[in-house]
C-alpha cells in the first residue's frame, strides 16, 4: 500500500479516535490492547482496543455517534470497516 494512502488512514483513525472520546472518555483498564470506555450516554462499558473502535461497536445503540462522525466528514472510513 502507498505510504500516502497509509499515513492517510492513520490520520483519519485519530481523528475518529478524538471525536469517539468525546462519547467514551480515554478508557481503563481492560485486558491486553484493549481498555473498558464507558458510554457516556447510557453508562454501559465497551471493551475495545481504542474509542474509535468503542463507538463502532457501540453505535448502533445511539444515532448521536452517526451524526457526529458524519459532521466531521468521518463517517466513510467507518463504513468501509463495518
Amino acid at each position: 500500500m502507498d505510504i500516502f494512502i497509509q499515513e492517510s488512514i492513520r490520520l483519519k483513525k485519530r481523528e475518529q479516535n478524538d471525536v469517539a472520546r468525546q462519547f467514551f472518555g480515554a478508557g481503563y483498564g481492560g485486558f491486553g490492547l484493549s481498555k473498558k470506555y464507558r458510554c457516556e450516554l447510557c453508562g454501559e462499558e465497551i471493551e475495545a482496543p481504542s474509542p474509535r473502535l468503542a463507538a463502532l461497536y457501540h453505535r448502533h445503540k445511539h444515532p448521536e455517534f452517526e451524526e457526529a462522525f458524519r459532521k466531521a466528514g468521518l463517517l466513510e472510513l467507518w463504513e468501509a470497516e463495518g
